[in-house]
């Protein structure tokens, strides 16, 4: 399972909700203005934001995997799972970046605690080993989070988050 978070505005949201079938079709919408890829540290990155491996309190929990789905068919809607393709709406997109701000590197740094994660069911069940390396990784990911929602706020878009093994190779930025 990888992530991959896009920044569109609302108008072209609406659009993609109706029109948009498959991953393939959001990731792919002409809509899409920005790109970060999280890759496989999405996971221990929430969980390190929110101290939770799953949920957690908002707006933060709803940082990487967003709060509403964007496919209300099948395959994709199904109450036994969540929809990997979700979105924001601006005002959300606004209160995550604000909590994200508040967050300093360092203040981020220490949240790391090798046993925890470790103990966590945190994917992809690596985490813990370098603790180092990790650290430095995550952190890169935190900022890249940070300048990610800023611009997605100052620009009043909405972000759309998918979490899939469907993803493939994106670009971090």
């Amino acid at each position: 399972m990888e992530a991959l978070l896009l920044t569109i505005h609302p108008y072209d949201l609406e659009q993609l909700i109706i029109r948009a079938t498959t991953i393939d079709d959001v990731k792919s919408s002409s809509s899409v203005q920005t790109k970060l890829s999280l890759g496989k540290t999405w996971h221990a990155l929430h969980f390190l934001l929110t101290g939770q491996d799953t949920a957690g309190e908002p707006p933060l929990a709803y940082s990487i995997s967003a709060q509403h789905a964007v496919f209300q068919h099948p395959p994709f809607h199904d109450a036994a799972q969540q929809s990997p393709v979700r979105y924001n709406p601006v005002v959300l997109v606004s209160e995550i970046e604000h909590q994200l701000s508040r967050l300093t590197t360092d203040d981020f740094r220490k949240r790391y605690k090798a046993d925890e994660i470790r103990a966590s069911k945190v994917y992809p069940h690596y985490w813990g080993e370098h603790a180092d390396s990790e650290v430095e990784e995550l952190t890169l990911a935190f900022t890249q989070l940070q300048d990610f929602y800023q611009y997605a706020q100052k620009n009043n878009l909405a972000v759309i988050s998918i979490v899939s093994s469907e993803i493939g190779n994106e670009k971090l930025i």
